[in-house]
């Protein structure tokens, strides 16, 4: 194991890919803590790693910016070749995840077995397909060929010192109280049919301020802003709307404070359950047997039972049966139960 001095670890997907690829970036750090560990992600996603103290350099791959063309993409593989890795890992199922580090000889390349470009591994560990595997136990599977046998699912994430003055300084500006209660709402998605509708969020959230008393605060990337603003509108009670506010740090800092987070299935339901904060999800086209729900046994999905989910391992930008009913068949008294629900655990 020692031998191994210079690792990198691909995941250039989204935000909650690259959450639950940390326990992996954590276990392969204790099992080789000798060695140098580069992580390669996207540039929207890297703050959420910056604090961890087991990573030794962060590598922004710009795959749809500055670094989307071939030429780019070589320029990346002669500076990854530079790097003189003795491995890659890569959970990412890309092929030019794959392409990537064949072409800069790193001599050995552990990936999945349902990889695009699995032919250019040296070690395929089978993708285990089954719904009782969470992604993260999946991810772990890929310090198999190294002998690795402790590998537990420990997440780190830290905002840093400036995002959680951040945090702390608006809940003063708003006389946010330790005794108050504070529910996020996350009502965006990248993938239009995993969005619980606006106007159900809305009535949601009237519900927990005039019924529970609640604070509520709106979070969301700045793609989320339009979706935020829209149900902050149709709202009748106050609401603290941030989404498209913040950095992930700074998000990440509120959301440890918060008492509980409803959200869409995505990445930040990830995040808030790595940080220990309770979670109620709305799954609309994606199921729990994908692999990607709440890790928490306590945190709750609400979804409803069709034939048609899940319809991809995604959302989509439209529904294949042009009904929705997978959003809505979902109630606002069902959700809201279920925060009750989650509270009262």
């Amino acid at each position: 194991m020692d031998k191994l001095k210079r690792i990198l670890i691909m995941q250039t997907a989204f935000l909650g890919d690259v959450v639950l690829t940390i326990p992996l970036i954590m276990a392969t750090k204790k099992a080789f803590p000798d060695a140098y560990l580069s992580v390669m992600v996207i540039p929207s996603v890297k703050e959420v790693l910056e604090n961890n103290p087991d990573i030794d350099e962060i590598i922004i791959y710009d795959k749809k910016g500055k670094d989307r063309s071939w030429l780019a993409f070589l320029d990346l593989v002669t500076k990854i070749k530079g790097r003189h890795f003795n491995m890659a890992i890569l959970p990412h199922r890309s092929f030019k995840s794959a392409l990537l580090c064949f072409l800069a000889r790193i001599p050995r390349r552990i990936g999945f077995n349902t990889a695009a470009g699995r032919f250019l591994y040296t070690d395929k560990v089978q993708y285990r397909q089954s719904t009782q595997i969470h992604e993260i136990d999946r991810n772990l599977d890929l310090l198999k060929p190294l002998g690795v046998k402790d590998r537990k699912a420990a997440i780190f994430i830290d905002p840093g010192k400036v995002a959680k003055n951040y945090a702390l300084e608006l809940y003063n500006e708003y006389e946010i109280k330790a005794t108050d209660l504070v529910i996020g709402i996350n009502p965006g998605s990248v993938w239009a049919t995993k969005r619980y509708a606006t106007e159900k969020y809305a009535a949601l959230a009237d519900r927990l301020v005039h019924e529970l008393k609640a604070t509520i605060i709106i979070i969301g990337s700045p793609t989320d802003a339009p979706v935020a603003g829209k149900m902050a509108h149709e709202m009748r009670e106050t609401v603290i709307n941030l989404a498209g506010q913040n950095t992930i740090p700074q998000m990440i800092a509120l959301m440890k404070r918060f008492n509980l987070l409803v959200t869409n299935d995505c990445g930040a339901m990830h995040i808030a359950t790595a940080l220990g904060v309770p979670v109620v999800a709305i799954f609309g086209p994606t199921t729990q047997s994908l692999g990607f729900y709440p890790y928490s046994t306590k945190d709750i999905v609400v979804e409803k039972d069709l034939p048609c989910r899940p319809c991809g391992k995604h959302g989509s930008k439209y529904c294949p049966k042009k009904n929705f009913a997978c959003m809505k068949l979902i109630s606002v008294s069902d959700v809201y139960d279920a925060v009750k629900r989650r509270l009262e655990e």
